[in-house]
């Protein structure tokens, strides 16, 4: 019994860290873009250039 919820519990974490790394949905409701960005961290508070082309985050 404690050898089979061993496993379950195991598979359990196993999966939903796996789940961590999906890709996200492309056809968003809001029509968002999603930004592929190699840093390490926590990327937050967006800001845009004036002319948009830009942007810039804070990085924990």
């Amino acid at each position: 019994m404690k050898k089979s919820l061993l496993i379950i519990s195991s598979l359990l974490i196993l999966f939903s860290a796996c789940q961590r790394w999906k890709k996200f949905e492309k056809n968003r409701a809001d029509s968002a873009i999603i930004l592929e960005i190699d840093l390490e961290g926590s990327l937050q508070n967006p800001a845009f250039s004036p002319d948009g082309k830009s942007i810039v985050f804070t990085r924990f």
